[in-house]
């Protein structure tokens, strides 16, 4: 399926995967609360620790749990690589609690 629009993208995430989003968000709103602010390689690490996701694959739909009211962008980025997912250097937003 092609989309034309980040928002149709989101919708289909969220559509596809919502019990996964829910989780991941809920997640990351109690790393936040602990932590100042959240990034979602925190997320998919609780969430592979837990035993909720393979951490190894690819979860294309990580880029809606942020999509959300709950969250502002911080202005940062994490950097990091990941050999184990065949991950060259990338970098992903780093949220607060809204």
């Amino acid at each position: 399926m092609t989309t034309k629009s980040t928002e149709e993208a989101m919708a289909v995430l969220n559509n596809h995967y919502p019990d996964l989003i829910q989780i991941a968000r809920e997640i990351a709103i109690d790393l936040a609360r602990k932590n100042g602010e959240v990034h979602a390689n925190e997320v998919r690490a609780v969430m592979g620790n837990r035993g909720i996701i393979n951490p190894e694959e690819k979860h294309f739909w990580f880029g809606a749990v942020f999509k959300s009211q709950d969250f502002a962008w911080t202005g940062k980025y994490h950097t990091y690589t990941d050999s184990g997912r065949n991950t060259h250097q990338r970098r992903v937003m780093v949220w607060r609690l809204a």
